[in-house]
């Protein structure tokens, strides 16, 4: 439950190589995978030393660079904002919104601007739950807007749009009814929409195997599947069974192995179904959220009633906590050259909660909560080392991100840690912005972009 109340906080909330020119078009940078290779850019990412840094509204979505700009997206009033600025120099350059439709019933720990933008180069597309797909050309000109209706999921709608060959592919992995959606990104007219037969919310962002080419493949990590659609069709090519509860990290690729993560969601056992019907004081074998307050569960009690009438029965809670307790967790290597696709291996032991994993230079990295950093080879899922990162024992939610021989690891406490990206890592330095973190940086044009709580901070190489 802590990583389904976290993944909404973060908009949150890969293993190709990029280079500076490609920008950083989409969450975490080309293809997912948190990489740019550029090298020059500081260890020391104290406010003091920022090139840069302005003051954006709140909001959880991270940045994206492109055509100069970085581009971000927050709720000013009761209007969903897109908002680009100056790469340089942190000038504003434009700023759009549209209507706030609806004000969803989502936990009080998130937000409506979550979900990441995303570009081709040309145009910039934003997507906010309680208003739908807006995109704008770079001059900040609107090209389209498609409203979308309401959605169900108490931990608000986190996935990231993705674009592959001029389609524009959204998951909506709602508690009811999920969909995948592919939109014409010229026009903003719906291509396909598949329905998904998956039992619970995720808040993954897809991934493109190949793309650009005749084999590229969406993969789409869910509660209980890895499943891979066509980017021009939306029909289903494959599906691999045996994964855990509500995910939140993303998957990413390598070659022909993908790696996904869902966490152990019952790390913490949840209070069993006896327990928590004895606090049906009017014995009509139905919990409103005033019966379930004395629950440690009471804070999720509009997660817990999937039926949305405000009365949580026996079965809905034992659906969700029977979820909660997948066997089916753990880190997981898939080898995609196989058909169908198959496990390689499988670890289950200190994963994080929210977090996707890098892959950087043939070494894994995953992050969780107190600042447990850990290293595996990614050909045996051998651990190769765990430790605890120096001066940053936080929560890490944002997504690592790697240039230049360092992971630069975000946490939510407004910590920033750089690691030597090796399999015996070591803390090269931690810096503190000193405001909560919800954003995974951007790495473009030679700087590094970091968004805060309140504000938008540039890092530039190193003197």
């Amino acid at each position: 439950m802590r990583a389904a109340a976290l993944a909404v906080v973060l908009g949150l909330l890969g293993a190709s190589t990029a280079t500076t020119s490609e920008g950083w078009l989409r969450f975490r940078g080309p293809n997912g995978s948190g990489i740019a290779e550029v090298s020059g850019l500081p260890t020391d990412l104290s406010p003091e030393r920022a090139q840069w840094r302005v003051e954006v509204p709140f909001g959880h979505s991270s940045p994206i660079v492109v055509g100069g700009l970085v581009v971000v997206t927050a709720l000013v009033g009761d209007e969903l904002v897109t908002l680009a600025v100056d790469e340089s120099t942190g000038a504003e350059r434009w700023r759009r919104s549209v209507p706030r439709r609806r004000v969803d019933r989502i936990a009080p720990e998130t937000g409506p601007a979550v979900a990441t933008p995303t570009s081709d180069g040309a145009s910039v597309y934003s997507f906010f739950p309680e208003f739908g797909l807006v995109a704008y050309g770079l001059a900040g000109d609107e090209r389209w807007r498609l409203e979308l209706p309401p959605f169900e999921s108490y931990y608000g709608m986190a996935s990231s749009p993705v674009l592959e060959a001029g389609t524009l592919i959204l998951l909506c992995d709602q508690s009811r009814r999920p969909f995948l959606l592919g939109i014409d990104a010229a026009t903003g007219r719906e291509l396909w929409r598949r329905q998904r037969d998956v039992t619970a919310e995720s808040w993954t962002t897809p991934m493109v195997r190949s793309p650009g080419s005749d084999r590229a493949a969406v993969l789409v990590f869910g509660t209980a599947y890895l499943d891979a659609y066509s980017p021009r069709t939306g029909d289903r090519l494959w599906r691999l069974p045996g994964f855990g509860f509500t995910p939140v990290a993303s998957p990413i690729v390598s070659g022909d192995v993908a790696y996904v993560l869902a966490p152990d969601q019952a790390e913490v056992p949840p209070p069993s179904v006896e327990a928590t019907f004895a606090l049906d004081r009017d014995g009509d074998g139905k919990l409103t959220e005033q019966e379930l307050a004395p629950s440690p569960y009471a804070g999720v009690f509009h997660w817990l009633d999937k039926g949305g009438d405000g009365l949580l029965d026996r079965r809905e809670y034992a659906e969700q906590i029977a979820g909660l307790a997948s066997p089916d967790h753990g880190l997981v290597a898939v080898d995609l050259a196989s058909s169908p696709p198959k496990e390689l291996w499988r670890q289950r032991k200190s994963l994080p909660w929210i977090a996707t994993p890098i892959l950087y230079r043939d070494v894994l990295f995953l992050v969780r909560d107190g600042g447990i950093l850990t290293s595996y080879d990614p050909h045996t899922g051998k651990v190769l080392k765990r430790g605890r990162i120096e001066g940053a024992l936080d929560g890490f939610s944002p997504s690592p991100v790697a240039a230049d021989g360092k992971l630069y690891l975000a946490s939510s406490g407004g910590k920033i840690a750089v690691v030597a990206a090796e399999a015996d890592w070591t803390t090269l330095a931690v810096s503190d912005l000193d405001e909560s973190i919800f954003a995974s940086p951007a790495i473009a044009g030679g700087r590094m972009f970091v968004r805060t709580r309140s504000k938008l901070y540039a890092f530039g190489k190193a003197d």
